[in-house]
């Protein structure tokens, strides 16, 4: 049996400069992670950061991330505190499905159940979306009939 450790990167982010100095700060994060790999045996082989939004595809940390785990055949996974430090943005979290994900917040629970739920979220909402216009549509078309009052 092998003692090898399992390699992992730990990314970390927060959305402004001021998130980055108190509360979940980017060295709380990086505290929080170091922590929970020490425990559980896992070797940290590079560490990225960002500050920004989530939403943004443009982060050079996540970038650079991304880079190194193309590039590396023995690290295809990924540390974080939660699935929003991340990335906020659904098709950039489908993109991450390649990777192994460890979630410290969710306790190890396989991340990729959850972003299997959050597509399917994803999918709900934009259907539910389209009802909801062609609803309104149609209550604009009973108004204009005369038929109900009160639509704007």
């Amino acid at each position: 049996m092998s003692n090898e450790k399992q390699k992992v990167v730990i990314y970390t982010r927060v959305a402004t400069q001021e998130q980055a100095k108190s509360g979940y700060s980017l060295k709380a994060q990086d505290k929080m992670l170091k922590e929970y790999a020490r425990v559980n045996n896992f070797e940290i082989v590079e560490e990225f950061s960002d500050i920004g939004s989530g939403f943004e595809k443009n982060r050079q940390g996540f970038n650079e991330m991304l880079q190194y785990l193309e590039s590396s055949e023995n690290c295809k996974t990924i540390l974080i505190t939660d699935l929003k430090i991340l990335s906020r943005n659904v098709n950039i979290l489908e993109i991450m499905q390649q990777y192994n994900l460890i979630s410290v917040s969710c306790d190890s629970f396989p991340l990729l159940n959850q972003l299997s739920i959050l597509f399917e979220k994803k999918c709900r909402l934009l259907t539910d979306e389209k009802a909801r216009m062609r609803f309104e549509k149609a209550q604009k078309l009973k108004a204009k009939k005369g038929k109900i009052e009160n639509v704007k």
